[in-house]
């Protein structure tokens, strides 16, 4: 459900999409820097939107600064899967697809890295800690450990060796977009 903001085929050439209605909220949260009643109840209102049970998931950059409040929205446990990558790679990968300069992708990137260090200490939900460089070099054995944590209590979904093997396909080294 929601519509798909289109990928950048010179940036992510295999066409991994966000849901613009999501991104535009996290747009705004980085551009005010605050996370305000508003900004909750359009979470909420995109929670009830997406939503598509038992497992559904979204993977959003902008979660850095907002991710703490924005689980204590969903009616239920939430997983949190974080995944950290290198500094300098993160930095590398935005700058040629933002307007900044490196120095200024090197200050955001950290700013953004602590925010979510912060988040991630407030949070009170099951996280996994995945190592981007590890999922790229070690992929189905970083697959199977996510599928398992997302899986673990489900006990009416059963996971099939099919299904790893196309979430394995799916990770791609090459992959510029951060």
């Amino acid at each position: 459900p929601g519509s798909l903001v289109p990928a950048s085929p010179q940036f992510n050439p295999l066409g991994h999409f966000e849901e613009s209605g999501w991104k535009e909220i996290g747009v705004e949260v980085e551009r005010i820097k605050m996370i305000t009643p508003d900004i909750l109840s359009r979470y909420k209102r995109a929670i009830k939107r997406l939503e598509v049970p038992p497992v559904w998931a979204v993977k959003d950059p902008y979660l850095s600064w907002s991710l703490s409040q924005v689980v204590r929205l969903f009616d239920y446990e939430v997983r949190v899967i974080a995944i950290h990558r290198a500094f300098g790679s993160v930095v590398a990968s935005r700058v040629p697809h933002s307007r900044l300069t490196r120095a200024e992708a090197e200050a955001h990137q950290l700013w953004q890295a602590q925010s979510l260090y912060d988040n991630l200490r407030c949070l009170n939900a099951p996280t996994l800690h995945v190592d981007y460089e590890r999922l790229v070099s070690d992929t189905t054995k970083t697959v199977e450990e996510v599928s398992d944590f997302v899986w673990e209590g489900l006990t009416n979904v059963e996971l099939t060796d099919a299904g790893i093997g196309r979430a394995v396909a799916f990770v791609d080294e090459g992959l510029k977009h951060h």
